[in-house]
């Protein structure tokens, strides 16, 4: 059995599936101000897939597999990466998606490329891969500030 110990923004959650919801509909969220349209597949499907997110302009599809955790170690959140609720022998590392949702229980969201994080089997600590984003992020905005440059 998974352990449930709302906390946070999941304080007034009253079982796991609330949480989950949370993560799930915070997803969508995040795609769809990224232009993409959400997709749910059929509900517990029991497969690696939470939602698609597919981009109507460029065709794009995204698998997406969404994460939510309370859990702090070491002033990081950590995400679990093995689901399932048959007991700790039977939960499984999901493998067919192309990027990780996680949300935590202080309301920060991390989109993961499941490329950086196939190799490990069952957790990835969130601070670190927020941070890696970040300097993409200012990478990408220097690079846009350089290709604005040439055109003026």
């Amino acid at each position: 059995m998974t352990n449930f110990n709302p906390r946070g923004i999941f304080e007034d959650c009253e079982v796991l599936t609330q949480q989950v919801t949370m993560g799930v509909t915070e997803g969508m969220n995040h795609y769809a101000k990224e232009g993409y349209i959400p997709f749910i597949p059929t509900p517990d499907a029991q497969c690696d897939v939470d939602f698609f997110a597919y981009h109507p302009i460029n065709g794009d599809v995204i698998k997406v597999q969404v994460k939510t955790t309370t859990y702090v170690r070491n002033g990081k959140h950590i995400v679990a990466l093995k689901s399932g609720n048959e007991g700790k022998g039977n939960r499984k590392v999901a493998t067919d998606f192309d990027e990780l949702f996680a949300l935590n229980s202080a309301g920060k969201t991390q989109v993961i490329s499941y490329d950086d994080i196939a190799g490990r089997s069952t957790q990835v600590t969130m601070e670190l891969w927020i941070q890696m984003n970040t300097q993409d992020k200012i990478k990408q905005a220097e690079q846009r500030i350089e290709e604005l440059k040439l055109l003026i």
